[in-house]
């Protein structure tokens, strides 16, 4: 397809955003943060999680944002989740829906949830809560057959906020509160002819992102901050965070990413980079030898301990201290400076500075100007405090 003559892709991202601009279909996170304030203390922090509720783990998770805080890195909790059929040792959290509504949903019950969520605001930090609509357990609370054809997100928006309205209603009469609520898969799934409406019919992808959007409205309308799994375009105008800025299995191997919504939509949402972390370096984790470390940058992602090369396993006493977690703390704390500057500054532009597109550059409205070498695996940033101005060598960040 041809927009224009010489039009790259800068052109046709900002092309795009003036288009939204002048349909009054466009809201920064500024605009956002002034609607729901919980945004404000959502994009201050550093990401850290603890994967499944565990008792015994309790007052290590606790022990490990203390620390966190000690080196000077303000924190986000990811919230651990707990599974929709009920708690058993080795019954994996799949943090599903009708979890929210088990009257003993881990050992200790209500209160012991309520316990740690309190600790952990007592210590300054948000809490971002994981909620999976997408599976449904008839063993579990609420189970209806009629809502139990395909994936009842996708069936209707009114089945969707149905079951959300269950949950935070819930959680607000239990007196738990929070910041964020991340939907896992939500932005992912868009519709598939297999699974049937409750009407009959396939359901149809705009029945999905209904159904989606009005998760999400729902969950801003009620003070929290709404979150998906993927930035897609269509998503961005009513969800304000993202598990990654895209999948890294999205990419070939040899292709040539550039930061096509970032460049777009930058300054309205914040996500995550899959730098290593992400089951134990998965399929859908950037590829360790593409310099992880300068796309983090480079695409201006949220910073976050969980998606640095192990950071999925869980925080034990000894890692303190070391060498290795130092390395981290301090690659953290960069991170955080940077991305605490451009956060909600417009994406200006990106540029490939050689033949080779090996030397690459994005400059941000506030003036902002990082630079890539691609080829020796060095950045340098101007206008950001604690950075030199000049090339260097980010942290080397191992598992």
């Amino acid at each position: 397809m041809r927009f224009a003559d010489d039009l790259d892709h800068v052109g046709m991202a900002k092309a795009y955003r003036r288009y939204l601009i002048d349909r009054n279909e466009f809201t920064t996170l500024e605009q956002r943060a002034d609607r729901t304030p919980a945004l404000r203390k959502y994009l201050a922090g550093v990401e850290y999680r603890w994967t499944g509720f565990r008792p015994e783990a309790y007052e290590q998770a606790l022990d490990n944002i203390r620390r966190f805080k000690q080196a000077g890195l303000p924190i986000t909790f990811f919230f651990p989740k707990w599974p929709a059929q009920g708690y058993a040792p080795n019954r994996p959290p799949d943090a599903g829906w009708q979890g929210f509504l088990q009257p003993n949903p881990v050992p200790g019950g209500w209160p012991a949830v309520q316990k740690m969520a309190d600790a952990v605001h007592r210590l300054g930090c948000a809490i971002k809560v994981m909620v999976n609509p997408n599976v449904y357990f008839q063993d579990a609370p609420a189970y209806d057959a009629a809502k139990a054809t395909g994936r009842w997100p996708a069936i209707s928006d009114s089945h969707a906020v149905w079951a959300l309205r269950l949950i935070l209603d819930g959680l607000a009469q239990k007196g738990l509160s929070f910041e964020a609520l991340y939907f896992d898969g939500h932005s992912a799934f868009s519709g598939h002819p297999e699974h049937q409406s409750a009407a009959g019919g396939p359901v149809r992808r705009r029945q999905t992102y209904e159904a989606q959007t009005a998760c999400f409205r729902e969950t801003r309308r009620r003070g929290i901050v709404p979150g998906a799994e993927l930035a897609r375009f269509w998503s961005i105008a009513d969800c304000d965070f993202f598990f990654f800025t895209d999948w890294s299995s999205d990419r070939l191997r040899h292709a040539e990413p550039i930061p096509l919504v970032p460049l777009v939509f930058h300054d309205c949402y914040a996500a995550h980079f899959s730098g290593g972390g992400y089951y134990n370096e998965g399929k859908y984790d950037w590829y360790a030898d593409r310099h992880p470390r300068l796309y983090e940058l480079m695409y201006a992602t949220m910073p976050s301990h969980n998606w640095l090369p192990g950071g999925s396993r869980h925080l034990e006493p000894n890692d303190w201290g070391t060498d290795k977690m130092n390395r981290r703390i301090k690659w953290l704390k960069r991170w955080h400076a940077y991305y605490q500057k451009v956060c909600t500054s417009e994406m200006v532009t990106h540029a490939f500075l050689n033949p080779d597109h090996t030397l690459q550059r994005v400059t941000f409205a506030n003036g902002v100007v990082a630079d890539f070498d691609l080829d020796k695996g060095l950045f340098r940033v101007k206008g950001v405090p604690g950075f030199t101005g000049d090339w260097e060598a980010p942290e080397q960040v191992t598992r």
